[in-house]
């Protein structure tokens, strides 16, 4: 019984508008795989058969059984094979534009986080510069303190001596 395997590999290569090596690598098989296929020396396995009928959305009756090449009326293709590869270029690039947005926020949030670390740096020297300042300060202002006292008893003795002077001076 004739088959249409080595036809309707080799129709799929024409159709994807790639090389043997592009349709093996999407497959895991190597070219010359691919060349004793469609050069009908070997024939793929049931497996391999199996893979390449769901990723071209295609019945294995008809991978078999049928010249994918005359039914291009789509009666035994599911879909058309340029749109699936044409979806599957389109999923890749969403995922890539999705990558490429996710390690945008991972930078920004690791920058922001740097930033937070330094102001936190900052912020603590600064906490530490004022615990020392207030040491400083509460000496001055101890020392400050003293000097108006000192300044107020002078005062205070200036106007004694001018009491007792004016009192002396009324007598």
């Amino acid at each position: 019984m004739e088959n249409y395997i080595s036809e309707n590999i080799s129709y799929l290569v024409t159709r994807m508008r790639s090389s043997q090596d592009e349709l093996g690598a999407i497959f895991d098989l190597k070219r010359g795989t691919i060349n004793t296929y469609i050069s009908k020396k070997a024939q793929p396995k049931i497996d391999t058969i199996q893979r390449i009928c769901e990723y071209f959305d295609i019945t294995i009756d008809a991978f078999i059984n049928t010249s994918l090449e005359e039914t291009k009326s789509g009666k035994f293709v599911k879909n058309d094979i340029a749109t699936n590869v044409a979806t599957n270029i389109d999923v890749v690039a969403k995922e890539i534009e999705i990558r490429d947005e996710l390690i945008a926020f991972y930078k920004e949030k690791v920058e922001s986080y740097e930033k937070e670390k330094n102001t936190l740096e900052i912020i603590t020297r600064i906490e530490n510069k004022l615990d020392t300042s207030l040491e400083t300060n509460k000496t001055l202002f101890s020392e400050i303190e003293e000097y108006f006292e000192l300044m107020k008893l002078k005062e205070n003795l200036e106007k004694a001596k001018n009491i007792e002077t004016h009192h002396k001076s009324k007598k």
